[in-house]
């Protein structure tokens, strides 16, 4: 008799346990839909980018064919007067470069295999691979950095080299 009572109490524990379970599982699923619903929610409600704020930033970025200005600065400059926040401007700024940049890339690639290029090829991947690290390591730096401060120490670099360059130049 004592074993029955032993084994009900056991199937007892259990059944609480697989309740307690059962109930952290729906508590957790429900807080998932709802950060889901609000999630939604704040995509719904934002306003939606449309090609005159791409259009000011695409033609902001033809500013950075003078001296020392810079076509990701100028780009997140448009990027924040078309209406986009510090950080989707920087953003947007960096994911334009890519294609080009890559295209770039994929162009000049097959004169490595050149036999006049031979000599080089040895330093050019591990160049290619600092410069891609580089990359990497200053655009996240950026954008840490434009999340609490913003372009005016950028704006001053890029008028006192410009000037610099413009008078190196004309001399």
């Amino acid at each position: 008799m004592e074993d029955k009572r032993a084994d009900q109490k056991q199937i007892k524990a259990l059944e609480s346990l697989r309740n307690a379970k059962r109930k952290t599982l729906f508590e957790a699923q429900d807080a998932i839909d709802q950060r889901r619903e609000q999630l939604i929610g704040a995509i719904k409600a934002k306003p939606a980018r449309n090609t005159n704020a791409a259009a000011v930033v695409g033609g902001f970025q033809t500013f950075a064919l003078f001296p020392g200005i810079s076509r990701s600065g100028v780009a997140i400059v448009g990027g924040i007067l078309a209406g986009l926040s510090y950080e989707e401007a920087c953003r947007f700024a960096f994911m334009l470069a890519t294609p080009v940049i890559g295209a770039a890339g994929l162009l000049k690639a097959p004169a490595l295999f050149e036999p006049e290029a031979q000599s080089i090829l040895r330093l050019t991947i591990p160049a290619a691979l600092a410069a891609g690290v580089t990359a990497y390591l200053s655009t996240a730096f950026l954008m840490k950095y434009f999340q609490t401060r913003r372009l005016a120490p950028f704006a001053v670099y890029c008028v006192l080299l410009g000037a610099l360059t413009l008078v190196m130049l004309h001399h």
